[in-house]
């Protein structure tokens, strides 16, 4: 067939075999030559992430509940108009000169009774936090004149004068304190209270 006849009938040329290659290569983006740079939308960079902030609940404040001062006053006091008497009258008795050692070592043991009253109406009232060092020294002073009295009912030959005022001394810069903090009067001189 001709070119003429070709067209007469509306034939079309057929195309070789490397033209209808080049076109699918072009197509496609392959090439049979050096790679071509083809112009490329830029790369998205990522947007920085930023950290979640959640928003912190506020802080609930926990108060303390306000101590009644005058009810704590007057326990404390309570609990030493008890202890007073009963420890003043064992140190006078234990001044008698014509004391025996069995004598000594009775009123050592009701001094050791009076203290053991005395720790405990402590640890049963419920000081403000403000002043708990002062009711711990309080406390540790009485713990000492305790022990020390109760060494002197095991052993008699032991005095434990020396060691009760000193621990007295000590005991007073608290009590002063707590009493300030609580408004109470000032202490009695003697005995500690």
């Amino acid at each position: 067939m001709s070119r003429f006849s070709m067209r007469r009938f509306g034939a079309r040329p057929v195309p070789s075999f490397a033209s209808v290659a080049l076109a699918v290569a072009v197509a496609t983006g392959c090439s049979s030559g050096p790679p071509v740079a083809t112009p490329s939308a830029p790369a998205a960079t990522p947007a920085p992430t930023l950290p979640v902030v959640t928003p912190t609940p506020e802080p609930t404040l926990t108060l303390e509940p306000t101590p009644d001062l005058a009810a704590i006053g007057a326990a404390y006091l309570a609990s030493a108009d008890r202890f007073n008497p009963v420890l003043a009258a064992s140190l006078s008795a234990l001044a008698d000169p014509n004391n025996t050692e069995e004598d000594r070592v009775g009123l050592y043991l009701e001094i050791v009774a009076a203290f053991d009253r005395v720790i405990a109406d402590f640890d049963a009232i419920e000081f403000p936090s403000a002043i708990e060092a002062d009711v711990a020294g309080m406390r540790g002073a009485f713990v000492m004149i305790r022990d020390d009295f109760e060494l002197a009912a095991d052993l008699p030959s032991h005095d434990p004068l020396p060691v009760y005022e000193e621990q007295v001394a000590i005991y007073k810069q608290f009590a002063d304190k707590v009493r300030a903090y609580l408004g109470l009067p000032p202490r009695p001189t003697d005995p500690p209270a």
